[in-house]
C-alpha cells in the first residue's frame, strides 16, 4: 500500500508539473496575444499622433504666414504714421520759419549781415566780471547797453556764433531792425523756430495749436 501511495503521489506530482507547465504556456500564450493587440493599438495611436503631429505642424507654418502678414501690415501702419507725424512736426516747425517772397528776411540773414568782429576786439567783454557771473548763474538776464554805433550787434554776434555755444546749451537769437525784422510775433517765430529745432521732442507742445490753427498760428501772438 506504501508503495502503491508513492506511486500515486509521484503520478501527481508529475500532473501537477505538467499542468503548472501548461497554465504558464497559456498564460504567455494570453500575453502573446495581448502584446499584439496593445502593439497594434499602439501603432494605430502612433498614426494617428503623427497626423495629428503633421497638422499641427502645416497649421503652425500658415499662423507664421498669417503672423509675417500681420506684421508687415502693422509695420506699414507704423512706418505710415511715423511718415504722418514726421511729415506734420516738419509743417509745424517750417510755419515759425517766417520768411519774405520779395526778399532774403530770415532771421539768419539779420544776423549774417551785420559785421564780424576786428581781431582781438569783444575779449575785454568776456572777461569782464558781470559776464562770468552771468555764465554760472542758472538763469537772468545780461543787459548790455550802449549807444548807437558802438559794437552791441556786432558783439552779440560774435557771442552767438563764437561763445555761447557749449556742450548742453541751447542758443536762440533774435535782431530787432526798425521797420523791418520789429514785431513780438517776428520775434517769438525766430525763437521758437531754433529752440523747436535743437530741441526736436518739445515740438510735440506745438502740434495741438498748429492742428487747431494751422498757418494761423504764427500770427497770433497769445498762441505763441
Amino acid at each position: 500500500m506504501r508503495l502503491d501511495i508513492e506511486k500515486l503521489d509521484a503520478t501527481v506530482h508529475q500532473n501537477l508539473i505538467q499542468m503548472n507547465e501548461l497554465a504558464e504556456r497559456q498564460e504567455l500564450e494570453d500575453l502573446s496575444k495581448i502584446c499584439k493587440e496593445l502593439n497594434k493599438t499602439s501603432e494605430k495611436d502612433l498614426k494617428v499622433i503623427q497626423e495629428l503631429l503633421s497638422i499641427s505642424e502645416q497649421q503652425l507654418h500658415v499662423a507664421k504666414d498669417q503672423r509675417g502678414i500681420a506684421q508687415k501690415q502693422f509695420d506699414l501702419q507704423e512706418n505710415e504714421a511715423t511718415a504722418r507725424s514726421d511729415k506734420e512736426r516738419t509743417q509745424c516747425l517750417q510755419e515759425f520759419r517766417i520768411t519774405d517772397n520779395k526778399k532774403d528776411a530770415t532771421y539768419e540773414w539779420y544776423k549774417d549781415r551785420i559785421e564780424d568782429r576786428v581781431e582781438g576786439t569783444c575779449q575785454w567783454f568776456l572777461e569782464h566780471e558781470n559776464f562770468q557771473r552771468w555764465l554760472r548763474s542758472e538763469s537772468g538776464p545780461l543787459l548790455v547797453s550802449a549807444d548807437p554805433g558802438c559794437g552791441k550787434s556786432v558783439l552779440a554776434k560774435y557771442l552767438i556764433n563764437k561763445v555761447l555755444p557749449l556742450p548742453g546749451v541751447t542758443v536762440c537769437y533774435f535782431f530787432f531792425k526798425d521797420q523791418d525784422q520789429n514785431t513780438v510775433r517776428q520775434a517769438l517765430c525766430a525763437l521758437l523756430h531754433q529752440l523747436l529745432s535743437q530741441k526736436q521732442p518739445l515740438i510735440k507742445h506745438a502740434l495741438e495749436l498748429w492742428r487747431k490753427n494751422g498757418a494761423g498760428l504764427v500770427h497770433s501772438s497769445s498762441s505763441l
